[in-house]
């Protein structure tokens, strides 16, 4: 059987103390001079040998950080009918080293007996990272899980939620909501019986208000203009009117 040619990767990298956001690099990493690879402080060293008539892919990892990493793995092998990947995660305390060796039942075929292997993935991040990217992605869904039931509520009491917005920031505690959510002061706010396509909508939201500034050509730096007495006054009944719908309630007080 003969060796294969070098298999194209992407691998994505974690660095950095915030939420993790991927890298993506493409290299060559089965050429002979990237046996041996570091990534954010773990040291690698692989090869691909076919021993007894079998493929194998073969990983030394040790971490030379003073952090937990963890290493995502998933390495692919392939010829003209067939492929088989394996997929690993592993952990390494700080100065902790681990071997792997992935073997495959992909052979040669009768017409070609070129059997290609390759890195279909390298992630590399601290236990840290992990977690915060973890807590990121429950985030997100909750969001949108949040923007979805309330758009669904608002609909059926005759407002379209057009757009919102979450604002978030990071406490010892982890990321936490930071400002009001789903308001006429974060969403736009529009009326479902009046709505259509390529005009100006209606609304119930702070839109009047913004409606007002750009009348008067304030150039958005402060200090920001006073509101008028009438302003202020039909922007209030605009988000009283938006409190009816959505409760079925009078607003008192």
């Amino acid at each position: 059987m003969k060796r294969s040619p070098s298999a194209c990767l992407a691998i994505l990298l974690f660095s950095g103390s915030g939420p993790a956001t991927p890298v993506l690099l493409a290299q060559r990493l089965e050429s002979q001079k990237d046996k041996s690879i570091t990534i954010p402080g773990v040291e690698i060293k692989k090869d691909a040998p076919s021993i007894g008539g079998n493929w194998h892919y073969q990983m030394d990892l040790i971490n030379r950080t003073n952090e937990t990493m963890v290493v995502d793995v998933e390495v692919r092998f392939s010829n003209d009918e067939i492929s088989e990947t394996f997929e690993d995660s592993i952990s390494l305390d700080p100065g902790q080293s681990a071997n792997r060796d992935w073997v495959t039942k992909v052979h040669g075929t009768r017409n070609n007996t070129l059997v290609l292997y390759g890195l279909k993935k390298l992630l590399v991040r601290s236990t840290r990272q992990v977690a915060e990217q973890k807590q990121f992605e429950a985030e997100r869904l909750n969001r949108e899980f949040a923007q979805k039931t309330a758009a669904d509520y608002a609909r059926q009491r005759g407002i379209i939620i057009a757009d919102t917005k979450f604002e978030f920031g990071r406490t010892a505690a982890g990321i936490t909501l930071a400002d009001e959510a789903l308001t006429p002061d974060s969403s736009r706010f529009w009326p479902l019986d009046t709505y259509a396509p390529g005009k100006s909508q209606n609304s119930y939201d702070k839109q009047f208000v913004r409606d007002y500034l750009e009348s008067i050509k304030w150039n958005k730096q402060p200090p920001a203009p006073a509101l008028p007495v009438d302003v202020a006054a039909k922007t209030s009944e605009k988000y009283v009117e938006a409190y009816r719908h959505l409760t079925g309630h009078e607003l008192h007080g």
